[in-house]
């Protein structure tokens, strides 16, 4: 009860260390930046979509710092944090970010991500989670996250984390066939969409299931909201964008 009333303000955002703050922050801004730069570097490396280097990194940089600015001004408004509705307010920029993302696998973007960064950078690029999940675990011992979030409880999503430089570097050396690509990269995916489901079962919602406390109230509050607007959004843009490079490349266009 007495997180649950820390949680019923800002106040509580002053207890969490340093080092926490300092493995989000840090996190947030060498993602931004890897996916910034990875447009510009992919972009220039792809025949036929060198004359659109400027066009689609400006273009990309300014959504993505519009995005994060206006997940911030979301949740700081208090607006995440009705969950009377339906569906609850954060769906409404949870969904169509995701779909977005989903999205931009399969356009121009995405193809340059794939053709001028190649598949082992794309698999490597998943060892960001590693943080994470050090962030969160950091978070659940200052009770301010639900357990069941992090690697203590039913959170595989580290094993993703773990695994990518591993994968990217036997490809790279190409001491492993895609078809374990295929298979880690589907394992990945369902850790991800795992964890997402345990987070929004975590919810203090009619369909709540996890009853622990406390419920899953701090990715409502900024800067914590990035971590279903920005960093989830990293991880399934690249796990769709890794099966569309696997997909090209049985198919010989690759």
């Amino acid at each position: 009860m007495q997180t649950e009333t820390l949680l019923a303000n800002s106040s509580w955002m002053e207890t969490i260390p340093f080092w926490i703050d300092s493995v989000f922050y840090a996190t947030t801004v060498a993602l931004v930046g890897a996916w910034i730069a990875g447009v510009y570097y992919g972009t220039l490396r792809t025949p036929g979509y060198r004359t659109k280097v400027v066009p689609f990194t400006l273009l990309v940089g300014l959504l993505t710092l519009v995005w994060m600015g206006f997940s911030w001004g979301t949740a700081e408004s208090g607006f995440l944090r009705e969950f009377n509705t339906l569906p609850p307010r954060i769906f409404l920029l949870f969904i169509p970010i995701s779909l977005v993302m989903l999205g931009v696998a399969f356009t121009g973007v995405g193809y340059c991500l794939i053709q001028g960064i190649g598949l082992p950078w794309l698999i490597g690029f998943q060892g960001f989670r590693i943080f994470i999940e050090i962030y969160l675990h950091g978070m659940a011992d200052l009770g301010l996250t639900p357990q069941q979030m992090t690697w203590n409880g039913y959170n595989f999503d580290v094993l993703t984390g773990l695994t990518a430089p591993v994968v990217a570097w036997l490809l790279w050396k190409k001491r492993i066939s895609l078809k374990w690509v295929w298979i880690w990269n589907l394992m990945g995916l369902g850790w991800l969409v795992n964890v997402v489901t345990i987070a929004i079962l975590s919810f203090p919602t009619p369909f709540r299931q996890f009853m622990s406390e406390p419920s899953n109230v701090f990715v409502t509050y900024p800067p914590h909201a990035w971590l279903p607007m920005i960093h989830v959004q990293a991880a399934w843009l690249g796990h769709w964008l890794v099966f569309r490079a696997l997909w090209i490349r049985r198919t010989h266009r690759l």
